[in-house]
């Protein structure tokens, strides 16, 4: 078994959540300066307009201080998320709809459309996050840095695309090794199923690839990174913003 998923004798790292089954704890996982990532503070997660109210007790026991949205403006109206509402977290939207999104839409209309399709047009879209959405991707960054943000989490609709490119920066300024940030990357496909219908024209090899995450996404956006600023430390120093003060701050937070 990975050393990712949740032993017997480790905490657990999927919450016990019947409507968000991609909601994960971001604890137990090891740096390069061997420290490891608290458990109970961070978590990753897909949208969570479906939370029962088992959920939302959930929720309120952990008293979350922060909900980060990455969704676009037109998923969170459709789909509000459902939170505690006694002491609720704040909410900060962070809406993220990269232009190359729109070729994903168009493809899963195609019966035609092939598994080399579907993985350019994903690829695209990585290499967007990492290229044109600093802002919103650094203001997650920049919050993770005050301590009174924890509890947190932070999530898109699936929890793997937009929430997975979150995650790695997270991972990648907290020191953790890059072959363990594009394992908790690919757990998704262990958590999280896409309901969709496709053309029935469709392979069903390129019906699965719409609802996976696959190591040649996210490398897709190192690449983009690594191209413009040379190294993942400068890219989240000066393409993010994250300065090495706050930096720090987030490590004294998260890390034992």
């Amino acid at each position: 078994m990975s050393g990712l998923q949740a032993s017997a004798g480790e905490k657990m790292r999927r919450a016990p959540l019947e409507g968000a089954t991609n909601f994960r704890d971001l604890g137990g996982y090891p740096t390069r300066d061997g420290r490891t990532v608290k458990w109970g503070l961070l978590f990753r997660s897909n949208g969570l307009f479906a939370l029962t109210g088992a959920d939302l007790d959930y929720l309120a026991r952990r008293k979350f201080r922060l909900v980060c949205d990455f969704r676009a403006v037109e998923e969170q109206t459709t789909a509000p998320s459902r939170l505690p509402a006694d002491d609720p977290p704040e909410v900060l939207s962070l809406a993220v709809r990269p232009e190359a999104g729109d070729r994903l839409r168009v493809l899963a209309m195609s019966g035609g459309t092939t598994l080399a399709d579907i993985v350019a047009a994903y690829e695209a879209v990585y290499r967007a996050y990492a290229r044109d959405h600093h802002d919103r991707f650094g203001a997650l960054l920049a919050r993770l840095a005050d301590a009174d943000s924890y509890p947190a989490v932070f999530h898109c609709m699936a929890g793997k695309d937009r929430t997975g490119f979150a995650a790695a920066m997270i991972l990648a300024a907290l020191g953790v090794p890059d072959d363990v940030i594009f394992e908790d990357y690919l757990l998704t496909n262990t958590h999280w199923r896409l309901n969709a219908r496709f053309p029935g024209t469709m392979d069903k090899e390129a019906q699965a690839a719409f609802g996976a995450a696959r190591r040649e996404y996210l490398e897709a956006a190192f690449d983009e990174l690594r191209r413009s600023h040379g190294s993942l430390d400068v890219y989240i120093r000066d393409a993010l913003g994250l300065s090495d003060a706050a930096r720090e701050n987030m490590r004294t937070h998260l890390l034992e």
